[in-house]
């Protein structure tokens, strides 16, 4: 069976060439297992190099034993120990919270957990595992509110780690319209030649690309060189890249909960290069499935022009 990770980090492209951060001991490498055989894939300067290193399984090679712990020491340099220990400084990007702020029964603010199927459960374990988080969400306060409730109701959100990212109504709605009426159907798969393409106009997208502008500045307030950003969804695909633009050296994960079109559906997409890089400014990047990360390599070869290997 195959088992494998992935790491690497874009940082731009410059005139259609893709320039890839070039940092000793980074750990930029993808690590492949099969079988008995451990291959490691090192990007240095652009290149890929290839050691292929038997398993503890396998019957070792004979040798001077001096010859062979310098070789170790040397493919150790290349490796992060990435061993969580509930201390990292963790910064949550989503488009909405996990909580909804209500009043009491005594007229004081205080929060619930929601119903979204998936917020609340990663809050509460951000709670147990980790001393160190903060979560980056949309928020619109409730009705009816007055300055000192809004006061009140942001001291709270900030005691519970949350950091409300606002926005005007009418940016916030077009942002919505262009994630529901183009981003969601593409990468649903779901085009046809008479779908009403209206919304991938500028004014839309550019409303996608300012509330991402909004978020990725939060995200960059609540952490430091040493937070680990996870960003989350289709809402927020352009963070990544405006991330990198402020702090090289972040450190970033994406999990795209949902499927990833294919390549036929995806090179319609006008933005399609923007969206393939800033992907690419990620540590990480996270799929349902083994079919939704093909996509996403096939779109990268044609589209951006980026081979790979895999073992």
């Amino acid at each position: 069976m195959l088992e494998g990770r992935i790491e690497f980090k874009l940082i731009k492209i410059v005139n259609g060439q893709i320039h890839w951060e070039i940092l000793p001991f980074s750990g930029n490498h993808f690590m492949v297992l099969k079988g008995e055989t451990q291959m490691e894939v090192f990007i240095k300067e652009g290149q890929e190099v290839v050691t292929l290193k038997p398993s503890h399984k396998s019957k070792p090679k004979l040798g001077p034993k001096k010859k062979k712990t310098i070789d170790m020491d040397d493919e150790n340099k290349f490796k992060r120990n990435v061993d969580l220990t509930g201390e990292e400084h963790i910064v949550v990007m989503t488009i909405n919270m996990p909580i909804d702020v209500i009043r009491d029964e005594n007229g004081k603010w205080t929060t619930n957990l929601n119903n979204n199927m998936m917020y609340p459960a990663l809050y509460s374990y951000l709670q147990s595992k980790y001393k160190h988080f903060k979560w980056v969400s949309y928020f619109e306060f409730p009705k009816d509110t007055t300055e000192k409730d809004k006061e009140e109701i942001e001291s709270m959100l900030n005691e519970k780690s949350f950091f409300p990212v606002y926005l005007d109504p009418r940016t916030y709605l077009k942002f919505m319209e262009y994630y529901e009426k183009v981003l969601y159907p593409f990468f649903h798969n779901f085009v046809c030649p008479s779908d009403n393409f209206e919304f991938m106009e500028t004014e839309y997208w550019d409303a996608y690309n300012y509330v991402n502008k909004k978020f990725a500045e939060a995200a960059i307030e609540c952490g430091d060189s040493n937070s680990l950003f996870w960003v989350h969804d289709m809402y927020l695909l352009m963070c990544p890249f405006l991330i990198i633009r402020k702090n090289v050296n972040a450190n970033i994960g994406l999990f795209i909960h949902s499927s990833f079109p294919s390549g036929e559906v995806y090179k319609i997409f006008p933005y399609r290069e923007e969206i393939l890089a800033s992907i690419l400014c990620c540590n990480i990047v996270g799929f349902h499935v083994f079919s939704y990360a093909r996509n996403f390599i096939i779109a990268c070869r044609r589209i951006l022009g980026i081979s790979h290997q895999t073992a």
